[in-house]
């Protein structure tokens, strides 16, 4: 890489000057202005390869000390530009400084932009002169970030004392490319068609392969050239299949294919998984990890292949190309879109991807799924079915006895195989060549040293035949050697288990194909009520711990915490020994697919399970009673390994749920997700808990009536009142049928109705709403209950939007001091009435009474929550639009850009407080003047919106009448006539015409046209009638 750097670079000299340059492009080299001056082009000598040669033209930018020059050499290499460059960078350098005609180098520090901002600060003790119009190589990025920019002292006004120079300095690639934006793309074409720099560049591309756990690769070289070539036939989509039975090894060859070829897809390798191994038959290979599942994991009961497939799509996108998902597209639609933006990045450097999809069943199922018609694409399946065209099946045979051999030699020990070489070859026969059941008896005599081969053969003869499908399907018929030797493989394993060590395999079976916290697991023998452990494990126990002695009959959830510690630690040792199980991070355990499902099948054989499942299910339930709403950020992260088994339990389990608890994990499985912005993944879980309660209570029970509001209240949050409003109507009358009249679950669901209207502008309606929700609170609890106070703060609320202010204040007050009374005096819901009342405060331009309550609020939020709780970014928010109210503009900004930061640390990226937040920090910036700072912010929060609210929420319609006005502001007419009307139309659908926002937004909108005639600028505006029809009243009235 130096060597060809220094390559790029050339002496330059002029008459009166004398520096460095490097070839940026064909035939152009750059360097500073002050090294050729004036010079005419022919006077500038460049020194390259021994070799001198005359410009022919030069380009300068004086101001930025910039400068082109063009000559006439060929073969030369160009630098590759680019604008990354952060402090604390290493750079190297090479130039030409005086009196060293050889050249030299030198290597600096990047300090970060410097005070005049156009340019990079350097550490340049070692900087020369003759050194200016060297090139930075940023050595992390191996590609130029940037230009030195040295000038000789040289004597200002013949005064020996003053000199000038630049020093320390440098011009950042960004600032060249924004000069002559036509280099950046003659550089990227050149480096197309020469790749000597981009080969010494080491490969780094998006991938999410797992790492395979084999201790060689044997006997599968042919079929990895075979695939090789069958992938680079030049066709739309080129899809090829890896087919064969199960435990053919069909899994590890695409991983060792995908690893050693990684390097020809540049673009990315996404590994997906197909079906759900385990489900319905068996896995490939046992010493290869399968796909964690992601945060956004799936929220159906019965997972279908292409769901997960496109999910696990979406995920990949998410992470490994950093793509935003539109929320306002459906799953296909998604997909697309990540494709798409997959295909924008690979476009120009004609980059190949590779996309695995392991254990596919069936074609139909992942077709739409599948990246589109475009050759930089690659799919890889592997499956046990005949797939039909277009796929291009590549059959997967069994091992040769050569490379069988070879496996168990690397498993276990070459001379013991050599030395045992007729029995070995027998155990290979036996086992059908399967690399599956070679890698399992292979690890199992390195467990057995002493074991003889023959001793082996006996004891997998003698346990029978046991077909894997026969023997969780009686009925099922095609039995195989290798299946055979597969199952047989599993039962031995099984049969050195001590009970404790087979009952825990089969209660970890019962957790999800994810990650499995331990400390789940000891929770679940907590509750469980087994049977007393025995057998070798037991008695090494006994000989080491006297207090064994007293518990041999006791279940193991009875013992001490330190006698089951130690007995579930022995057994997870020995099941990690067998590579039964894998340790995926700290205090994390996974089971292989495989084995996943061979312990539950036997697991149905005993008698403990139901209890495991039963207690699986009460720890689970346990765990969703914590998760809180809303959720940070902070809190997502400590609850996210539980989710997947939460899951499992929602879907699997609910039967061993108690008719009180029945709710529990699909109700707060979808707060978990609605709380993060992410109602598409929240929306089914809220839907199978309104399905199971139906189910179960029935549809008059109480709990139905909750899911029936927890879903009302989702479809609020997203502006859907039209679906939300049947709901909550449902759900109060299930409550007046099922509960005493004043109970407090009807005054909740009166309230969340009287939202909805106050959302919509139907005050009127929302009003009595919220006195009965009151009046039965006051009944049925104590005076100062906590909710009682969230209805008298959100009645005020109503009174506050409609400028009840004398109404509003009281309930205020009142509810401020039932949370006084109630509440810890630094609790977070004081904080919120603190802050409701200020609003008030402000609204009422009493700004003295207004700023200590936010402060108190504020104080509060900082004393008891998290310090990047989305809480304290609303109240930091409300503070600022106070300052900014006042034309406190500088007290107000640093406040907005707080929000912002924790609402970044601590929400989704899309979640609409962000672009709340965003919008409000706009309009400040609007408010000063400085209209080309608000307008990316304000496209942001309106961008944000588009991505996680339905097309008609009143917010997204705010967010566009502000654009609409900073345009406005500017004179841009025509930009803002299409937001005022998109603005309108949300308007009208959502709140109806005669909603305050909405009338708002409407004299905005007249006022608009007013400015437009008055300019007599009616040519920028559209022919939308309604604009036509408002300019000709205007013109009648004379306006």
């Amino acid at each position: 890489m130096y060597n060809l750097f220094r390559d790029c670079i050339v002496r330059l000299r002029t008459p009166s000057d004398r520096g460095t340059g490097f070839f940026v492009a064909p035939g152009i080299l750059l360097t500073c202005h002050h090294v050729v001056g004036k010079t005419e082009p022919g006077e500038i000598e460049v020194n390259w390869h021994d070799s001198s040669y005359r410009s022919w033209k030069v380009d300068t930018i004086e101001p930025l000390d910039l400068a082109l020059v063009w000559v006439e050499v060929a073969g030369h290499p160009c630098v590759y530009l680019d604008r990354d460059a952060q402090p604390g960078d290493e750079l190297y350098s090479y130039g030409y400084p005086d009196q060293d005609r050889d050249g030299a180098s030198i290597t600096l520090e990047c300090e970060g932009p410097s005070d005049k901002g156009q340019l990079l600060t350097i550490k340049d003790e070692n900087v020369r002169p003759g050194f200016s119009g060297a090139p930075l190589l940023n050595q992390r990025t191996l590609k130029v970030c940037g230009m030195i920019q040295k000038e000789r002292k040289i004597k200002v006004n013949a005064n020996p004392k003053i000199f000038r120079a630049l020093g320390g300095q440098a011009v950042p690639t960004g600032v060249i490319l924004a000069q002559w934006p036509e280099l950046e793309e003659q550089n990227r074409r050149f480096h197309q068609q020469d790749k000597r720099w981009l080969e010494q560049i080491p490969i780094s591309c998006p991938q999410n392969l797992p790492r395979s756990g084999v201790e060689k690769f044997v006997g599968r070289d042919e079929v990895l050239v075979t695939l090789h070539q069958q992938l680079q036939q030049n066709q739309p989509v080129a899809i090829s299949a890896v087919a064969g039975m199960g435990g053919i090894g069909k899994t590890e060859l695409a991983l060792q294919y995908a690893w050693r070829h990684r390097e020809e897809y540049r673009g990315g390798i996404c590994w997906l998984q197909g079906s759900e191994v385990g489900a319905k038959h068996w896995g490939d290979n046992l010493s290869v990890q399968p796909k964690v599942s992601h945060p956004n994991a799936l929220p159906s009961e019965d997972v279908k292949t292409d769901f997960r497939v496109a999910t696990e799509i979406i995920n990949f996108a998410q992470i490994y190309l950093k793509l935003k998902i539109r929320d306002d597209l459906d799953l296909r639609g998604q997909v697309k879109d990540c494709w798409q933006y997959w295909f924008s990045l690979i476009q120009e450097n004609q980059e190949k991807v590779l996309v695995i999809i392991d254990n596919v069943t069936s074609y139909q199922e992942i077709k739409d799924y599948l990246p589109p018609a475009n050759s930089q694409f690659r799919v890889l399946l592997t499956t046990r079915q005949q797939l039909g065209k277009p796929v291009r099946l590549l059959p997967l045979a069994e091992l040769d006895e050569a490379a069988a051999l070879e496996l168990l030699k690397s498993l276990t020990n070459q001379a013991r195989i050599e030395a045992e070489l007729a029995d070995a070859k027998k155990l290979c026969r036996w086992l059908g060549y399967l690399p599956l059941g070679l890698e399992l008896v292979g690890r199992y005599l390195a467990e057995e040293e002493d074991l003889s081969l023959e001793a082996m053969l006996s004891r997998l003869q003698d346990q029978g035949v046991q077909n894997r499908a026969l023997a969780l399907n009686p009925h099922a018929a095609g039995i195989s050697t290798a299946d055979r030797g597969v199952a047989a493989a599993f039962e031995l394993s099984w049969k050195t288990l001590a009970k404790t060590a087979q009952q825990l395999g089969c209660l970890l079976s019962l957790f999800a194909l994810a990650p499995i916290p331990w400390n789940l697991v000891e929770e679940v023998i907590k509750v469980c009520n087994l049977p007393p452990p025995s057998g070798n494990i037991f008695q090494r126990l006994i000989s080491n711990l006297p207090f064994f002695h007293k518990t041999n009959h006791q279940p193991l959830s009875s013992l001490s915490k330190l006698e089951t510690t130690a007995i579930l630690e022995e057994a997870r040792s020995t099941l990690r020994r067998l590579h039964l199980i894998q340790r995926s991070d700290k205090n994390t355990y996974q089971l292989h697919p495989l084995i996943r499902e061979f312990f539950r099948y036997k697991g149905e054989e005993s008698a403990e399970v139901e209890g495991m499942k039963q207690g699986l299910a009460a720890v689970m339930v346990a765990v969703a009673k914590e998760i809180p709403y809303p959720i940070t950020l902070e809190l997502v992260e400590k609850f996210q390994p539980a989710i997947p088994h939460l899951q499992e339990v929602a879907r699997e389990l609910l039967e061993y749920v108690t008719d009180e608890n029945l709710i529990t994990p699909c109700n707060r499985l979808g707060c978990f997700y609605d709380s993060q912005g992410l109602y598409e993944l929240a929306e089914p879980w809220y839907q199978k808990c309104q399905t199971v309660a139906e189910t179960r209570l029935g549809n008059k029970h109480p709990d139905f009536a909750t899911s029936l509001n927890n879903l009302a209240e989702l479809y609020r949050s997203q502006g859907r009142y039209s679906e939300a409003e049947p709901l909550y109507k449902d759900a109060i009358a299930i409550d007046k049928q099922s509960l005493p009249p004043n109970h407090p679950s009807l005054a909740t669901n009166f309230n969340n109705l009287a939202l909805l209207y106050e959302s919509q502008g139907r005050y009127l309606e929302a009003e009595p709403l919220y006195q009965d929700a009151i009046a039965i609170d006051k009944q049925s609890r104590p005076p100062n209950h906590p909710s009682l106070a969230t209805n008298f703060n959100n009645l005020a609320n109503l009174y506050y939007s409609q400028g009840r202010y004398s109404e509003a204040e009281p309930l205020y007050k009142d509810a401020l001091a039932i949370h006084k009374q109630s509440l810890p005096p630094n609790h977070p819901s004081l904080a919120t009435h603190f802050n409701n009342l200020a609003g008030l405060y402000e609204s009422q331009g009493r700004y003295s009474e207004a700023e200590p309550l936010y402060k108190d609020a504020i104080a509060i939020d900082k004393q008891s929550l998290p310090p990047n709780h989305p809480q304290l970014a609303t109240h930091l928010n409300n503070l600022a639009l106070l300052y900014e109210s006042q034309g406190r503009y500088s007290e107000a900004e640093p406040l907005y850009k707080d929000a912002i930061a924790i609402a970044k640390q601590s929400l989704p990226p899309n979640h609409p407080l962000l672009a709340i937040y965003l919008n409000n920090l706009a309009g400040l910036y609007r408010s000063q003047g400085r209209y080309s700072e608000a307008e990316p912010l304000y496209k942001d929060a309106i961008a944000i919106d588009k991505q996680s609210l339905p097309p008609n929420h009143p917010s997204l319609a705010t967010h566009l009448n502000n654009l609409a006005e900073l345009y406005r502001f500017q004179g841009r007419y025509s930009d803002s006539e299409p937001l005022y009307l998109e603005a309108l139309d949300i308007f009208f659908q959502s709140l109806g015409s005669e909603h305050p926002n909405t009338v708002t937004v409407w004299e905005n909108f007249v006022y608009f046209l007013e400015k437009v005639v008055s300019e007599k600028q009616e040519s920028v505006l559209s022919e939308n009638p309604m604009v036509q029809k408002i300019l000709a009243k205007i013109k009648e009235s004379g306006i």
